[in-house]
């Protein structure tokens, strides 16, 4: 029997020295040996799905049609390009929220001899509350055209609602390739709660390298494939990616874009957000410098004299008690008369120096009492303290010229000129709400770009006289419909948060929108609730002075019809079916009362010519409306086998078939009778 031993033999104490050497895998490797092959997965899912068409950035203008036989092409302003700063989030009602557009459809290369100038901003550049033939894009064409010695002109609106200035970089960039001659910037109001702002729920942190990586990782093919399963998943609306349009996200874009709702004069987010509007516009400034567009950087003007702080952040701590006995008292105080709540409001200003509503309320008694200097002194502290800032401060404005004074660019004092207009602050008459200019407000911006275009000479103007901008009002359409429009949203805007806490502005509001209403014909009134029946029932929206126009025809009143058909000509885009359309019944209307003339031949002429291109881009108009329109407008012009052809593709047994047969009878003798007076009731037009 062997006896068993512990100690280890020779061979074993050999083999056990050796394992006592032998090292671990290194940790790298261990990473190596995992990271590589996800990487590779992920990179060849990549590549797969950008294959499939996903990831990278749209174009903020696609081409939609590219002229036969020639080199130019139509490209149009492309709204999904928008949603990676919005991150297709959707709404309680499943609707996506995204910022809108003007749909404008542009010709590149710019044609020979046309001055083109773009316009880069938000929802103040896009004109809202107004329809698009009454927005300062608008006023500042006209008045241009006025002065360019018969040169055609081309102004292109580019506002985007709701964004900040950061996603304004790419469109910036993109817009050169409308060879722009000038290129003018209004932006810097939605700095905090605009998409990629420092405090918004549409946000990518308060840093720009944040927002750049943020968009990274957004224009990913991986990340687009994810989000667009999602939406399939819930069943929201989606581009895919091809890119068809996404819906806008309707109202009420203000309460769904602040991710805080205090933001205390002290915080820190106030000079984040300088900071990202300041480096948006060197950045915009550098390109546009880069491409060789003259750029004209503009100040910012507010209301300030009518519009209380949305916010205001409350002292704290031991004297708090104090300063809310005080304030309380000035409020109550105000029916007393000014003095009495002016003492109480200097004691509590004492207490709280940054209380917004104080300083505004201050300003209020200050002005009753005559004290206009102090008085605009603190309405302009109270639009800088506003712990809710949806309006530009005067912080960003002193930014703003000190961009354009170090990248040596003109700089239009806008600001300055609301202020000289209105004599002291601004209110009601020249805004319609906290921010956008009212009609005047919108002529007014206008006139200010013109005269620093004038002045700094970016443009080749020639001398004019200045037109009056009711009568220009009145030429690019402004009627009643129009300003129950207008008057309409900004109701639904008071009604809703964050304005709603403005019971002033909301009354102002009410009684406005109701004067609308009440200054209207029953047949006027009429075409307002078939617009509101439409939406109610989910319809698409139809331009109101179209729906009155229609209405007008029912009436027998051809002279109004072709004024309401004529604002609703100039507030489509050029190259849409529903210009086409509104231009085919201005001229029908005004050829019953005799007016069709030279003037009018001519602006059937485009029409003709922009719904040929309407009819070969497509879209989501009634393809049996526009065929009608071609029909009648080929048969005003005298072109009887156009008129047929385009009338072949109308439907039978079908509504625009029926109307078609009775306009068939009537048109030859329109045309026959034309007049050679130069003068219509209708707006006048682009031609």
């Amino acid at each position: 029997m062997s006896r068993r031993t512990d100690k280890p033999t020779a061979a074993g104490a050999v083999e056990a020295a050796r394992g006592s050497r032998r090292k671990p895998i290194a940790r790298w490797k261990i990473m190596v040996f995992s990271v590589v092959p996800a990487l590779l997965v992920a990179v060849l899912l990549e590549g797969g799905l950008r294959l499939a068409g996903f990831g990278g950035m749209s174009p903020f203008f696609v081409t939609v049609l590219v002229e036969r036989g020639g080199t130019s092409r139509l490209v149009r302003v492309y709204q999904t390009a928008l949603w990676p700063y919005f991150g297709r989030r959707t709404d309680s009602d499943g609707r996506i929220i995204i910022g809108s557009v003007v749909p404008e459809c542009v010709m590149v290369p710019k044609p020979e001899k046309m001055v083109r100038v773009v316009l880069i901003g938000e929802s103040t550049i896009q004109g809202f509350p107004h329809p698009p033939n009454l927005t300062a894009a608008e006023f500042l064409e006209r008045f241009l055209r006025a002065r360019l010695g018969g040169r055609p002109v081309d102004v292109i609106n580019c506002g985007v609602t709701a964004v900040a200035s950061y996603p304004l970089r790419k469109i910036v960039r993109d817009a050169m390739m409308l060879e722009p001659d000038l290129v003018i910037i209004y932006a810097g109001h939605n700095e905090y709660f605009g998409a990629f702002g420092v405090a918004s729920a549409q946000g990518a942190g308060s840093r720009p390298w944040q927002m750049a990586l943020t968009l990274a990782v957004r224009s990913t093919a991986a990340f687009q494939a994810a989000y667009l399963a999602l939406d399939a998943l819930r069943g929201t609306a989606t581009a895919g990616p091809s890119g068809t349009e996404a819906p806008a996200g309707g109202g009420g874009l203000m309460e769904k874009m602040a991710r805080v709702e205090v933001i205390a004069a002290d915080s820190p987010l106030r000079r984040l957000a300088a900071k990202s509007l300041e480096a948006s516009i060197r950045d915009m400034l550098d390109t546009c410098k880069a491409s060789g567009a003259k750029v004209l950087l503009c100040s910012l003007a507010a209301n300030e004299r009518d519009q209380p702080p949305i916010r205001s952040a409350e002292p704290a701590g031991a004297h708090a008690p104090e300063w809310q006995r005080l304030h309380a008292a000035a409020m109550d105080a105000f029916s007393s008369g000014p003095k009495a709540a002016q003492a109480l409001l200097r004691e509590a200003l004492r207490l709280g120096p940054d209380h917004a509503a104080s300083h505004f309320y201050l300003a209020r008694t200050l002005e009753l009492e005559g004290e206009t200097t102090e008085a605009l002194k603190h309405y302009r502290r109270a639009r800088d303290l506003d712990a809710m800032p949806w309006r530009a401060t005067t912080q960003f404005n002193d930014l703003l010229r000190a961009c354009a004074e170090r990248a040596g660019v003109p700089f239009a004092d806008v600001d300055a000129a609301f202020h000289a207009e209105a004599g002291g602050a601004p209110g009601w008459r020249l805004f319609a709400d906290h921010l956008h200019p009212s009609l005047e407000g919108q002529a007014l911006l206008a006139r200010a770009w013109l005269d620093a275009i004038s002045r700094e000479r970016l443009l080749p103007l020639q001398e004019a006289p200045r037109e009056d901008w009711r009568k220009v009002a009145v030429v690019l359409g402004d009627n009643k419909m129009t300003r129950y429009y207008t008057a309409n949203l900004m109701l639904g805007l008071y009604q809703r948060p964050p304005l709603n806490t403005d019971q002033e502005g909301l009354r102002y509001a009410t009684r406005r929108a109701r004067e609308a209403f009440d200054a209207c014909e029953p047949w006027e009134q009429r075409a307002i609730k078939r617009l509101e029946e439409r939406l109610r029932a989910g319809l698409p929206s139809v331009n109101l002075s179209f729906l009155a126009g229609e209405e007008a025809v029912r009436e027998g009143l051809h002279r109004q019809a072709a004024e309401y058909f004529g604002s609703a000509y100039n507030a489509a885009r050029p190259f849409t079916a529903e210009r086409v359309v509104a231009a085919y019944h201005m001229l029908l209307s005004a050829g019953h009362i005799g007016k069709f003339h030279a003037g009018a031949r001519a602006t059937a002429r485009r029409a003709y010519s922009e719904g040929i291109y309407a009819d070969e881009i497509g879209g989501r108009h009634d393809p049996a409306a526009l065929h009608r329109a071609l029909a009648g407008l080929a048969l005003l012009l005298g072109d009887e086998a156009g008129a047929k052809r385009w009338a072949e593709a109308i439907p039978p047994d079908t509504e625009e078939a029926r109307r078609w047969a009775a306009e068939r009878e009537t048109i030859p003798a329109i045309r026959d009778t034309a007049t050679t007076d130069t003068q219509t009731t209708a707006p006048a037009t682009d031609d």
